[in-house]
């Protein structure tokens, strides 16, 4: 199966011992398995390193957010010239790939949560209006006019012709939205964007970030402004501006009253970047 997989890591080496044993342990064999260490301790390093010595050891020189990491795997996999490639998140573990997906396109799988019984998604939308996202739980729901489906980050395939034509993921939005911006981009180029049911993983769900203010405050904010600026339509500009200001007006508040100076700096920040 001509499929390379990348799992970027950032000092989870727990996790990331996880999603590589997951993708060692199923029937499915990839072509090849890039673990992209992102600025991590040497002590992170170097015990992934040991437990796993049959695999790619890609290392970023500092913390370049996930669509850095994911870009560095890309990169180094892209020349070998593989025909599909997997990106896992390292709080994912793989459940099951059947096979590869029908035709070429970006692809979302579909995600269960923690307790694999419940769905966590397939695939999600944007909110124009508002910058929301939400997960499709049911695969045959209609988008309404004001949405736009883009494929979850947590896992998700992505075939050699897109990348080649649409190119790496954004890194100056590093974490947060970059999923988003990148399905938006290949819709833009009027390339194929679907769920494949045929892959299927579980996933802890902001195990990576860890409550940080600064990723889940100011990058949140930040990237879902620009985002839905880019691509959202003229009319849905305006909604979403005073919808998005008049919100996080109220917030900055409620910071400022609450004595939270560190949200309260960052949310600002992101309103003004």
């Amino acid at each position: 199966m001509n499929v390379a997989c990348l799992v970027p890591s950032y000092n989870h080496p727990l996790l990331s011992a996880r999603a590589i044993q997951s993708l060692l342990d199923k029937n499915f064999i990839p072509s090849d398995i890039f673990l992209v260490h992102d600025g991590p301790e040497q002590s992170c390093i170097q015990k992934l390193k040991s437990d796993f010595p049959s695999i790619n050891h890609l290392v970023t020189p500092k913390n370049l957010g996930f669509s850095g990491a994911v870009n560095c795997g890309l990169i180094s996999a892209m020349k070998k010239k593989y025909q599909w490639y997997f990106i896992m998140s390292n709080d994912a573990q793989l459940l099951e790939f059947v096979e590869r997906p029908p035709h070429p396109g970006l692809v979302a799988v579909k995600v269960m949560g923690r307790k694999y019984q419940l769905v966590e998604s397939l695939g999600g939308v944007l909110n124009f209006f508002t910058g929301s996202l939400k997960h499709l739980k049911v695969a045959s729901r209609k988008i309404k006019f004001y949405q736009k489906f883009y494929v979850p980050g947590a896992a998700f395939l992505i075939h050699h012709s897109v990348l080649e034509t649409v190119g790496l993921l954004d890194e100056n939005l590093f974490i947060y939205f970059e999923d988003v911006e990148y399905s938006l981009r290949v819709q833009k180029k009027m390339l194929p964007i679907y769920l494949f049911e045929g892959v299927c993983v579980s996933h802890q769900g902001r195990k990576t970030t860890g409550g940080n203010s600064l990723y889940t405050t100011y990058y949140f904010q930040r990237n879902r402004k620009k985002v839905c600026i880019k691509y959202g339509y003229w009319w849905s500009k305006i909604i979403f501006f005073v919808i998005f200001f008049s919100q996080n007006l109220i917030k900055l508040i409620r910071l400022k009253k609450n004595k939270d100076n560190k949200r309260f700096n960052y949310l600002l920040k992101s309103l003004i970047d």
